[in-house]
């Protein structure tokens, strides 16, 4: 396969030909992996995703909402 490592990110590879229904490239599949999270998707992918199932992605007040859990006034959830 045509792998392309990236100097700034060892641990990343560029795969040629990788999408989501063939993560490691033109012969793989996500067979086997339907229960795994998805990942590495992009603001995009979300949106489309969003519109097909009706839905949308929150705003960044709501995210921030949630993301501070139960202690609104701390900058961080955790203090």
């Amino acid at each position: 396969q045509n792998y392309q490592y990236l100097p700034d990110a060892a641990h990343w590879v560029a795969v040629e030909g990788a999408w989501w229904r063939q993560p490691e490239g033109k012969d793989s599949s996500v067979k086997g992996r339907e229960d795994h999270p998805a990942v590495h998707i992009s603001w995009t992918d979300a949106e489309e995703y969003c519109k097909w199932a009706g839905k949308r992605l929150p705003t960044e007040a709501e995210w921030e909402n949630a993301a501070r859990g139960k202690r609104k006034q701390s900058v961080y959830p955790w203090e």
